[in-house]
């Protein structure tokens, strides 16, 4: 497969197009000159075949969707912020904020999407910040998804012990790849305790409010021996419902 890569008036790599970067396999860069003067090309075929080839340099588009400032995420009534987002330049990275309710758990994940045309990031990193309500800012260790796990997408989750703002950073792992995302925060609930019961037993129609068909219903394992019971009302008889 060939690949490409852009080195800088002084040699040194700021760009790499693996043909990862669109949906046809095609090697694609784009890049953003910091300097005047003569940018070079490396064409190289990473399985040492031969062959010709075609090299174009076109206008990009130097456009950057948080330009203007941090982009707010707005939870729906699932209680969830998605928003999809491009790393259109090598060495961009991306700016979100999102209001965080006392008490209640998130969970924050980097999740590939393709639209045909470009092809995801193949990595991600987060950075967090908390800032709770007058408060000063915090940086947050991102507890990030073990390395043992198969996808290699940043995720997080973090508890708000106030009202406050999160601003998240996302970042492809390498400052030379680019490519397509979505971010997704998940309103995962109260934090602190089990919001539903484990037992028939325990259930109480008196203090529980039955789900509503149609709608669905966040909650949050505690631990691997949690098991989450809920009640809906279905022609005038009550059907428990058991989620483990």
């Amino acid at each position: 497969m060939v690949w490409i890569e852009v080195l800088d008036p002084f040699g040194t790599p700021i760009g790499r197009g693996d043909g990862k970067e669109l949906d046809d396999g095609t090697a694609s860069v784009v890049i953003k000159a910091t300097s005047a003067g003569t940018y070079s090309v490396r064409v190289v075929d990473g399985a040492g075949a031969t062959g010709a080839y075609q090299l174009s340099v076109t206008p990009g588009d130097a456009s950057d969707e948080d330009s203007a400032g941090a982009i707010a995420l707005n939870f729906d009534a699932n209680l969830e912020a998605f928003k999809v987002g491009k790393i259109g330049i090598a060495g961009d990275e991306d700016d979100y904020q999102v209001s965080l309710s006392e008490g209640n758990s998130y969970r924050i994940e980097i999740v590939s999407v393709r639209d045909g045309v470009v092809a995801p990031i193949e990595d991600s990193d987060l950075t967090l910040v908390w800032t709770p309500q007058d408060g000063v800012a915090i940086d947050i260790v991102s507890n990030q998804i073990s390395t043992s796990t198969p996808s290699r997408m940043a995720s997080s989750t973090f508890d708000a012990d106030m009202n406050g703002v999160l601003s998240i950073k996302v970042s492809p792992s390498s400052d030379q790849d680019t490519g397509q995302y979505a971010i997704r925060v998940l309103n995962l609930g109260i934090n602190g305790g089990d919001e539903a019961v484990d037992r028939v037993t325990d259930y109480d129609s008196a203090t529980t409010e039955l789900l509503v068909i149609g709608e669905s219903q966040n909650g949050a394992l505690q631990s691997d021996q949690d098991v989450d019971l809920y009640a809906v009302s279905l022609d005038a008889a009550q059907m428990l419902v058991r989620v483990h």
